[in-house]
């Protein structure tokens, strides 16, 4: 669904007016972004069990996550195990209690060309994680098959310390051994996560003006419509007018009762302190 907002124009010719578009429903698009952890000397066992913070504002999901290899040793086909704890996973360490499996058995290759300082790396089919906002989330990455997982001797204290990180989203050392009890410390994962991008769109959006942008502004007095697409290709419209007529209200920003809307200033604003 679609529902608008209009902010008239205050006058004929000032072209201030604006639409606040709000989009829902459907199935919404996940834009992806790609976190590859650090990188350093190289080493193996079992698996790496480690932390994903959620640094952004919203909700972020784990879309994939792509094993890599140092070496020819490590790399190739193999199958693999993907777990995750909702929390901290160094207080979890040696209990299965809590922990959730989203790849079984993965099947997944990782090509040929690996070196220490340009590893390859082959993606996990898994199911997505949600890390809520401002959440620690650990993960456990394990090989059923096909010899050792290949990860890092890294330095810093497991579960803390960032071994790769972006504006959303922080890698963190780890430990490297079985699950659920690994004790090699202190250890790095070799991954590159796959992850929504919580400022991208999650629809298109095609106005009959030539704007693709979820909100419109600086406009003259007419007749607006605006089609929204989700990721199905499904779509829906909606329209509305911009007219002329002053909209009185608070137009200072720093104000706690500002409205966006307003195009005359009505004296009502207020500060923090009343």
């Amino acid at each position: 669904s679609a529902s608008l907002v209009v902010g008239n124009e205050s006058a004929a010719g000032a072209n201030d007016g604006q639409i606040d578009l709000s989009a829902s429903g459907g199935v919404p698009c996940i834009t992806s972004s790609l976190l590859a952890s650090n990188t350093g000397s190289s080493n193996g066992s079992a698996g790496a069990m480690f932390n994903m913070i959620n640094t952004s504002g919203g909700d972020l999901t784990i879309t994939g996550i792509s094993q890599g290899a140092y070496s020819a040793s490590y790399a190739g086909a193999a199958t693999y195990d993907i777990y995750y704890y909702p929390g901290d996973y160094v207080p979890q360490m040696g209990d299965a209690t809590g922990w959730v499996q989203v790849a079984d058995d993965a099947s997944a290759t990782i090509p040929a060309g690996a070196t220490t300082t340009a590893p390859t790396y082959g993606a996990i089919p898994m199911s997505s994680v949600v890390i809520p906002a401002g959440a620690t989330y650990g993960f456990y990455v394990g090989k059923t098959s096909g010899g050792s997982l290949s990860y890092t001797t890294a330095t810093g204290t497991g579960g803390v310390t960032p071994w790769g990180s972006d504006a959303n989203l922080t890698i963190t050392v780890g430990h490297g051994g079985n699950f659920p009890s690994p004790f090699n410390t202190p250890r790095a994962a070799l991954i590159q996560v796959e992850y929504g991008d919580p400022a991208a769109s999650a629809y298109t959006f095609a106005w009959d003006n030539g704007a693709t942008t979820e909100d419109i502004s600086g406009l003259a007095s007419g007749s607006y419509c605006v089609t929204v697409t989700d990721c199905n290709g499904c779509t829906t419209s909606a329209c509305d007018a911009v007219i002329v007529s002053a909209t009185p209200g608070c137009m200072d920003a720093t104000a706690c009762n500002y409205d966006p809307f307003a195009t005359v200033d009505d004296g009502s604003c207020l500060t923090a302190y009343g």
